[in-house]
């Protein structure tokens, strides 16, 4: 017990990442059981929208997590990646550009413009992040423009997981012509790579300064993927899903790789 109350006081409660840490524990504490029902087929339809409460919880977590590290500064890459999703989710639902034709349902909650759930802005957050982070670790000392490709390619990869998790299991949006991806378009991972790429080039600066002031660690965002990918496996599984879970097989692939690397060879921040 000591050294669980230890633990507390010096990795959380005092900790300056206090509040980001606390928001991803309750991420934590709701997921084993998330994962239990979901292998045991226990969750009902109505309940299939508890899924958002999760992602709204990483989301706040990486935005608490931005705040601790660039103080005020932090509202530029959050106004960047949450407004510049609003827009292209607006455009995309309602224009069908650049994902293709889909709708969101009301299954996620609150709707921004009776068209786009406010936890969906969470999620880029949380996503985008993540993949900059990502791409970070794997070569530090790449060009901005690398970083924002590699970055749009593993927020990609994350969406492959995640469609028919969203689309066939938990409804979370229709897409109206389906495609050969478990009814998905490719035109749908096309617009994904670019959206990335364009949203990581914009807040390229502000996050490898983020990186700059964290020098050392592994970056808190890349957790939250990683307990993605582990939900999506276990919900595409259940489902029978196998290609979709091999594509998570190969992120924690990329991921493991990545974190390897990023142990044994130490490399100095990212140059413009």
């Amino acid at each position: 017990m000591a050294n669980l109350r230890n633990w507390w006081l010096t990795a959380v409660w005092h900790h300056q990442e206090r509040w980001a840490r606390l928001t991803f524990l309750m991420y934590c504490a709701m997921y084993p059981n998330s994962v239990i029902a979901i292998l045991a087929n226990l969750i009902p339809d109505e309940a299939r929208g508890f899924g958002g409460v999760l992602l709204l919880l990483q989301g706040v977590s990486i935005a608490c997590y931005l705040y601790t590290h660039l103080g005020r500064t932090a509202w530029r890459p959050m106004s960047i990646i949450m407004l510049g999703a609003l827009l292209v989710e607006y455009v995309g639902a309602t224009y069908d550009i650049p994902f293709g034709a889909y709708d969101y349902t009301t299954m996620l909650g609150p709707q921004l413009f009776a068209t786009v759930p406010i936890v969906i802005l969470f999620a880029w957050l949380m996503s985008l992040v993540g993949s900059w982070s990502l791409m970070y670790m794997a070569w530090p000392t790449a060009p901005r423009w690398v970083r924002a490709v590699g970055c749009g390619f593993l927020i990609m990869l994350f969406d492959i997981q995640i469609e028919p998790v969203a689309t066939l299991i938990n409804q979370y949006w229709v897409w109206m012509q389906p495609g050969v991806y478990y009814g998905v378009p490719l035109v749908n991972f096309a617009g994904w790579w670019a959206v990335g790429t364009l949203l990581a080039t914009w807040c390229d600066r502000d996050l490898l300064r983020l990186m700059q002031i964290t020098r050392g660690q592994i970056p808190f965002a890349i957790a939250n993927l990683v307990g993605c990918t582990g939900m999506f496996i276990a919900m595409n599984g259940q489902r029978g899903y196998l290609l979709a879970v091999a594509m998570s097989g190969v992120f924690l692939l990329v991921f493991g790789i990545i974190l390897w690397r990023w142990r044994v060879v130490a490399q100095p921040v990212g140059s413009q």
